[in-house]
């Protein structure tokens, strides 16, 4: 088994150009599209989960306002990773694999 930190599930709702999506990603991914179809979005929703609290999102991230923004993924060997947290961050809570902002 690898020790990578793999995304193979990653579900986005009512965040940016997103309405409803699942994306199914294989070990090694590329995102291709042309411009302004939401290749940076999935990223930055990916980006969130990892690192971000809900202070990284603000009213022009919503789809729709009056609707929760939805980040639900699924990581693998989340453990491994951790170790890497700094302690400046504070406790870390795991809240994987759902998001609701």
């Amino acid at each position: 088994m690898s020790n990578l930190l793999l995304l193979p599930r990653l579900i986005v709702k009512n965040f940016r150009s997103i309405r409803d999506e699942e994306f199914i990603f294989d070990d090694f991914t590329i995102l291709i599209g042309r411009n302004n179809t939401g290749k940076t979005n999935v990223l930055q929703a990916v980006a969130i989960l990892l690192e971000g609290t809900a202070k990284s999102i603000d009213e022009s991230d919503y789809w729709d306002e009056s609707k929760p923004i939805v980040l639900e993924c699924d990581f693998h060997n989340v453990d491994k990773y951790l170790g890497l947290c700094s302690d400046k961050n504070g406790s870390v809570n795991l809240i994987w694999p759902t998001l609701m902002l």
